[in-house]
């Protein structure tokens, strides 16, 4: 069957070079961030990806935080500060915040010189959204802040939710994990709702090896399974994935026929430009982009409170690349 050009991303997109997607390449994310060297971190402060790393968060009454106002420790901004929403601005990436619900708007790489870019210097929009369903529970209390060089950590409350967002600001990697947690332990529905110009596909890459074997380590042997990325045509670079934990996908009848190796069709129900999601209370919601997007990697370990890989993978899973561009017969529709 044809194939068309295949990205592997080896020095492009080397973040976090093979490691685990998040959250312990959000942690390694942050570690380059802030120049540190443990658990993959000097390996990304090397990339580059998170080069001139620093948010600013931007209330509605124009008010400011950075790192160096903050002086590195977490403050509390008052309830009644807040308004409806507020932004975070960093170099690199970019993204709104509703304040009552703390879901996302306009998540975009901005654009931003960084030798790690995927977007060939342009901003790009990859989520219209991110938006939880608290089914009539709302986020009331004073903001939690905890900036650090190149990271941030927002946290708020209600009566029976607490919503946490872990973010860095970087060009590639693991950059952004969305936590909630209910009292009553139930699930959240996130629906997340890509950009106009980003597109949700079955990787041929993946498909296309669905059952072989790859040798992790003297212990663990990974076999191959399907993968659905998000890419744009206006990067061929670029691409990237949803990251769950404890979170499993929704159908929203959106079925598609997808080709297999040997010229069957495998039957995958997803739309092209949004994708929703049941959490556990205290699982998440990632996104990782770049290498870490297209790697063949162990599972994470099962956690369900303030999730943080420790597996220290240290590029050793498998770079399985994606398609450029991706064909058509790989990307999913309708969009919604």
């Amino acid at each position: 069957m044809y194939r068309v050009r295949t990205v592997v991303l080896t020095s492009v997109l080397a973040t976090a070079a093979c490691v685990s997607a998040d959250p312990a390449s959000l942690a390694r994310s942050q570690q380059a961030s802030q120049g540190g060297s443990g658990g993959g971190g000097a390996d990304s402060a090397k990339s580059g990806a998170c080069a001139g790393a620093g948010y600013t968060l931007v209330l509605q009454n124009g008010q400011t935080f950075t790192v160096a106002t903050t002086a590195g420790t977490p403050i509390t901004i008052p309830a009644a500060s807040l308004g409806t929403s507020f932004a975070m601005r960093g170099t690199n990436n970019e993204f709104e915040v509703d304040a009552a619900s703390f879901g996302l708007r306009n998540w975009a790489f901005t654009g931003a010189p960084n030798p790690e870019s995927m977007t060939s210097g342009q901003r790009l929009v990859m989520f219209a959204s991110k938006q939880p369903d608290h089914r009539g529970l709302v986020l009331t209390s004073d903001l939690t802040v905890d900036l650090d060089a190149g990271s941030v950590v927002l946290s708020r409350t209600g009566p029976g939710i607490a919503m946490t967002i872990q973010a860095n600001d970087c060009a590639a990697g693991g950059v952004l994990q969305v936590e909630p947690e209910r009292a009553d332990g139930t699930e959240t529905r996130f629906t997340h709702e890509l950009g106009p110009d980003v597109f949700y596909y079955d990787n041929p890459n993946f498909r296309d090896r669905i059952g072989e074997t790859f040798q992790f380590d003297a212990t663990t042997v990974l076999t191959v399974a399907a993968r659905i990325n998000f890419s744009s045509d206006l990067a061929p670079a670029l691409v990237g994935r949803d990251s769950p934990q404890q979170a499993t996908r929704v159908a929203t009848g959106c079925p598609n026929l997808v080709p297999n190796l040997d010229g069957s069709l495998a039957a995958v129900d997803h739309c092209g430009g949004r994708s929703d999601w049941s959490v556990k209370s205290g699982g998440r919601m990632g996104q990782v982009m770049g290498e870490d997007a297209i790697a063949l990697e162990p599972a994470q370990p099962v956690c369900t409170q303030h999730c943080q890989d420790q597996s220290q993978i240290k590029g050793r899973g498998l770079n399985i690349g994606f398609p450029s561009p991706v064909p058509a017969s790989a990307r999913f529709a309708p969009r919604q």
